[in-house]
Formats: C-alpha cells, structure tokens, sequence
C-alpha cells in the first residue's frame, strides 16, 4: 500500500480519526464499495500490478477504507493485482477487494501504472432521484484518458465498482476507449475546368 503523502499511513495510525468530533457513521446516502474490477484490453505488456489513487478531496466528502477514516488532506493509493490474463484477447483483469465508503457530492479517482503515470481519471458523483426518506439516491460515474503513450495507439479500460447504496446492490461502471487518431490532410481544391478534370477522374 502506498500512501501518497507527507503523513503517516492513515491506516496504520492508532489515531483513526481526523477532526471528526461525531461518532464514525456515514448517511445513508454513501456508497460502500466492496470490489473494484479493471479490465484493460492492450497489445502492451501490462504490469502485475497497478493502483487506484484517491486525491485530496473536498471536506464535504467523507472517506473510509476498510473501516478507517481518511483524511480530506491525505492523496492516498491502493493496489489493484492482475486477478486474471487473456493473451488471445490481450486482456487484463485487476481486483481489489478492500471495503471503500464514501459519502458527499462526488469523489475523483485515478488508475496509476506501476511506474505512476496516470492511465484513467475518474469522478464518482451523487445524484438525488428524489425528495424525502424514500427518494432514490442515484451514483454515476464519469472517466476520460490519462497520459500513459502506450495506449493512445489503440485499446479499452474498463472500471468497475461494486457495492451497495441505500442498501441495496450498486454496480458503477466506466469505459475510456483510447482509439487511434487518424488525421488525413485534404488536398487544396483547384479552380477552373482543372477542378472538373480532377473530380472526374
């Protein structure tokens, strides 16, 4: 595990709480992550392993990883190892299975590579389909491209999270497909009879 901060590992602290005077609960509107499944498609040689980094958030957003409470103020990492590889499809399949919960209007997230480059960001956001105890609490989920090189030639990444909201089973998903960029340069047009001649043949 890697925390990406200054401060010691959160969850290793014997202080588990961060300027939280209330008792540990979240809302009812948080989503409990339990299972993030990666499935990247690429001709390249992947890594055993890769990560999910959580960036510094938004005080409004609360978040937990395996029961203890992370600091607004803390960019923290952890590991997603290759569960499974498919050479004939060029498929890799990461898993991480730690207890993730969060709360608040949205939280970001990134796949790193091993060598830390950042492959996909992401943002998880909270919508209300309703008013009143019994509305619906609705969660999308939004990704877009890193900078990893390797990928602009031609390949998929396909994010999972799977848990439980209100709850009730929760499955977000985001797909970025990284396909190839074909820029064709147009041939200036010619006036007169030589454009006729020229469309002509």
């Amino acid at each position: 595990m890697e925390v990406l901060s200054l401060n010691p590992d959160p969850l290793r602290s014997p202080c588990r709480s961060v300027g939280d005077p209330s008792p540990h609960r979240m809302r009812s509107e948080a989503f409990e992550s339990r299972v993030i499944y990666t499935r990247i498609v690429t001709s390249w040689d992947m890594h055993s392993s890769i990560s999910i980094v959580f960036p510094s958030r938004d005080v409004q957003t609360s978040l937990r990883i395996n029961g203890v409470k992370i600091s607004s103020y803390v960019k923290i990492s952890r590991a997603l190892r290759r569960h499974r590889t498919d050479a004939l499809m060029s498929e890799y399949i990461y898993v991480n299975t730690d207890r993730i919960k969060f709360r608040g209007p949205f939280i970001q997230f990134e796949i790193h590579m091993q060598d830390g480059r950042v492959l996909v960001c992401g943002i998880l956001r909270r919508g209300n389909g309703g008013n009143g105890a019994g509305g619906a609490c609705m969660w999308s989920m939004e990704c877009r491209e890193g900078g990893v090189d390797e990928m602009k030639s031609g390949g998929l990444v396909d994010v999972y999270f799977a848990g439980s909201s209100l709850g009730r089973p929760a499955l977000l998903n985001g797909i970025v497909d990284f396909k190839k960029k074909r820029c064709k340069e147009l041939d200036s047009i010619p006036e007169g009879d030589d454009a006729l001649n020229d469309n002509s043949k």
